[in-house]
């Protein structure tokens, strides 16, 4: 929800503070207290690391199958396909 990000991350910091948005819904926001920014355990971010290596490594392979290949495209085939 857009109204929570504008609560939630501006300067002030005060806790314990009450909140009443009026966008399409009434929203009482309680903030009890604000977690300072800290690393994650490598458990919480595996599957994030992991899928962002694993795109890192196919764009460097697809960038050297590009170099030692080159792409040859044929057209009636393509025509008959479409």
């Amino acid at each position: 929800m857009p109204g929570i990000d504008k609560i939630a991350f501006n300067d002030d910091k005060t806790q314990n503070k009450k909140y009443t948005l009026f966008e399409d819904k009434k929203l009482i926001i309680y903030i009890n207290a604000m977690i300072p920014p800290q690393p994650k355990q490598l458990n919480e971010t595996k599957g994030v690391v992991t899928a962002d290596y694993q795109s890192y490594l196919e764009k460097q392979w697809i960038n050297e199958l590009r170099k030692k290949y080159t792409i040859q495209i044929n057209e009636d085939v393509l025509k008959q396909v479409k």
